[in-house]
């Protein structure tokens, strides 16, 4: 959030300064809003507590001073009279980055506003380096269409969410959302470990990206035996992602189903 309001900050000083000697300063700020934005993608990949801090200590703020380190080191220097113009290497690392984070939403129901959001930075980096083609003459319409675009993928990430939670009940929205939320990468870590359970325990389900498999002819007694062992492993691994509200606003327990025993050991997560 904090990169998208500076973005659209920078944008409108832009607009408002033109072609004159700030400009230099805002082609600058623009990039340093692109790397911002990246910076929650990124923070998911570790989301795990409680070494979400560590990551983001170790990781996302390093990350920030790599990308931004043509930014730094012009503090030393002379100061800048003319817009950004970033170098292959610099240019290179932004890229990995980009790839990184859209990679790790391929097959989810946010691929689209992944790509249309790595997309939008695509076409807003080309404004920081003269070895990307520009799609606009002006850079002001170059980030105007990013910005554009940027809200659009927001948008679609909101709408394509709100309609799956009318889509999804229970176990299968809980294990859905957090595939869509969080990604293919920690989705498969998670997905092997409670197929582990399930192999132990001997559930009558297995997960997979898509969603539950079930066994079928199944009775309606082993069905709930199953549910509710689920109901323990996925509490024990989720809660290192998420709060126990937003476990519960998906999986909307009736009365009628029997509360689970959690004092046993916790599924771990490597």
């Amino acid at each position: 959030m904090l990169g998208l309001v500076f973005w659209f900050i920078v944008t409108s000083l832009e607009v408002w300064c033109g072609e004159n000697h700030a400009y230099s300063l805002i082609s600058r700020a623009h990039y340093l809003s692109i790397t911002l934005m990246l910076s929650p993608l990124v923070s998911v990949l570790g989301a795990k507590r409680p070494g979400i801090r560590v990551w983001n200590v170790f990781v996302v703020i390093p990350m920030l001073l790599m990308l931004n380190w043509p930014l730094i080191a012009e503090l030393f220097g002379t100061p800048p009279n003319q817009s950004l113009n970033l170098e292959p290497p610099a240019l290179m690392g932004v890229i990995v980055v980009l790839l990184m984070v859209l990679g790790n939403y391929f097959g989810t129901r946010l691929t689209l506003p992944a790509m249309m959001y790595c997309l939008a930075m695509a076409i807003a980096l080309s404004t920081c380096s003269e070895s990307l083609p520009i799609p606009f003459r002006s850079p002001l319409l170059v980030r105007a269409f990013s910005g554009i675009l940027v809200c659009s993928s927001l948008f679609l990430m909101s709408w394509r969410m709100n309609s799956a939670a009318n889509d999804r009940r229970g176990y299968e929205r809980l294990w859905l959302d957090f595939r869509d939320w969080f990604g293919i990468l920690w989705t498969r870590r998670v997905m092997e470990r409670l197929n582990q359970s399930a192999e132990s325990e001997n559930w009558c389900v297995r997960l997979s990206l898509e969603g539950f498999v079930w066994e079928d002819d199944l009775a309606e007694e082993r069905r709930q035996e199953t549910l509710i062992k689920m109901d323990h492993a996925f509490r024990w691994i989720f809660r290192r992602f998420v709060d126990e509200g937003w476990i519960d606003e998906r999986i909307q327990r009736t009365e009628t189903e029997e509360s689970p025993d959690i004092t046993a050991g916790p599924v771990q997560i490597d």
